[in-house]
């Protein structure tokens, strides 16, 4: 079985950031061990052995809190640098890795207007609620409720949705290879996600996938709903924090230092990243997902 740990990077509601990500590490169950132990040598080699550590990367990068705030800038890059190469250098077959990159305006086009009169019409009823009394802040404590569940269906869900649905096909597609490979055994998956990470809504997504499809493939060797669990006490969602927060600096900064180490081992074949997807609205996009898309599309055609 291969358990496909995910996070992801950037706010939805976020009108400043233009994108979404999830990214994951998916693992052979055999393999967690020995990934989780070349992790466990970095946090020795800077940390006392009684000394916890959560790599949050973001959080890393920021230094804004213990233990990194208190490490030179630069000992805590060559951290983050050596977390990347332990993904980069993992077992081949055994550590795979997915990511999909939503620019949100691909699928909400008024997604920034929409998202500012939204945001600002919240901010509206809650300094309203804070003033009125009695049966004024009942209604508007109403109206609240409301707009929370219109901005959920209207912001939220469409960008959720997609993303997730992109990601479970991907991952399908990966684990029914194995199928069609006389010299390997079948795979099963299981996806893991942060406890904080849109729990009830990717649940019931992935109850509706299996039933109905992703709008892309059938799912089929996803064998259940997300698991969910704590960063904190996972290092292998730690990692799939590592992956997601390099995807979100390509993509949304054109920062490819880290997303460039570990670019290698998301899922190819022929030469195509399967595993990883990217949605924007430029066609001239130079990223390997859409580099060898366009590549295997332009062989297809000449080839007719």
């Amino acid at each position: 079985m291969y358990l496909l740990y995910v996070d992801h990077s950037g706010e939805i509601l976020n009108p400043s950031e233009r994108y979404f990500v999830m990214g994951g590490i998916a693992i052979f169950e055999r393999q967690i061990y020995h990934l989780e132990q070349k992790v466990e040598q970095i946090r020795r080699r800077y940390f006392s052995e009684q000394e916890e550590v959560e790599f949050h990367a973001s959080v890393m990068r920021s230094r804004r809190k213990a233990p990194w705030k208190h490490l030179p800038k630069a000992t805590v890059h060559e951290i983050m640098k050596e977390v990347y190469n332990a993904i980069a250098l993992s077992h081949r077959e055994g550590v795979v890795l997915f990511g999909v990159a939503i620019e949100k305006v691909r699928v909400i086009p008024n997604f920034e207007t929409l998202s500012r009169e939204l945001t600002e019409r919240k901010r509206h009823l809650r300094r309203e609620r804070e003033r009125a009394r009695g049966e004024a802040k009942a209604t508007l404590q109403t109206e609240l409720e409301a707009l929370n569940m219109q901005i959920g269906r209207q912001l939220i869900a469409p960008v959720l949705d997609f993303s997730f649905a992109r990601l479970s096909t991907a991952f399908e597609n990966f684990l029914r290879r194995f199928f069609f490979h006389p010299e390997k055994d079948q795979q099963r998956g299981l996806m893991i996600f942060d406890h904080a990470s849109y729990e009830d809504k990717l649940t019931l997504l992935m109850n509706s996938f299996k039933q109905y499809g992703t709008g892309f493939t059938e799912i089929k060797n996803i064998v259940d709903a997300p698991a969910f669990a704590s960063s904190q006490a996972s290092r292998l969602l730690q990692l799939a924090d590592f992956v997601s927060h390099a995807l979100f600096r390509r993509y949304e900064f054109g920062d490819a230092e880290f997303f460039d180490i570990i670019a290698p081992r998301f899922d190819q074949k022929d030469g195509i990243f399967y595993g990883l997807a990217h949605y924007t609205n430029d066609r001239l996009c130079t990223c390997p997902a859409c580099l060898t898309r366009r590549a295997h599309k332009h062989h297809r055609r000449s080839s007719r």
